[in-house]
């Protein structure tokens, strides 16, 4: 009797041994380093969830792929970021938040083209966003710079 006892206990520490380690419980984790402000911490788990949750909990996934662009953002790192904002966006995150601060790493990564459509899908939902409405027209700007420093270059 005492060694179906011992047993059960084993299996019931192991439970919650595997239980602690899974994608869920990164993400608790992730999610108390990232509001206490230990980023570099809190994307990595991010990131260790986000390959380990099952692509059928899409939210889920969504959530940790943009929670890791924001603390990759904000350590910049907005090369890495942008791999996150994009895979939040294909999994659908269900905040329009995503398409600001993937345009503003595209634009801080001189994509300006592509962060221009992105600042305008953010201005779809909140078209009085000063940051967005500076986004525009610096991506414009920036744009047109280019081509004018490209066609003095073909020239000289």
């Amino acid at each position: 009797m005492t060694k179906h006892i011992f047993t059960a206990c084993w299996i019931l520490v192991i439970c919650i041994l595997m239980q602690s380690c899974g994608p869920m419980a990164r993400l608790k984790r992730a999610d108390k380093k990232y509001d206490i402000g230990e980023y570099y911490a809190a994307g990595n788990l991010y990131k260790k969830a986000y390959s380990t949750l099952p692509v059928s909990k899409k939210q889920i996934r969504a959530y940790a792929a943009f929670q890791q662009g924001e603390c990759l953002r904000i350590t910049n790192k907005p090369g890495k970021a942008i791999n996150a904002y994009a895979a939040s966006i294909k999994a659908k995150y269900n905040d329009s938040i995503i398409y600001l601060q993937y345009a503003r790493v595209l634009h801080e990564n001189s994509n300006y083209g592509e962060a221009l459509k992105m600042y305008q899908t953010y201005l779809k939902a909140h078209p009085n966003n000063q940051i967005a409405n500076n986004g525009v027209i610096a991506c414009q700007k920036l744009s047109e710079w280019q081509k004018m420093i490209c066609r003095n270059t073909k020239e000289s």
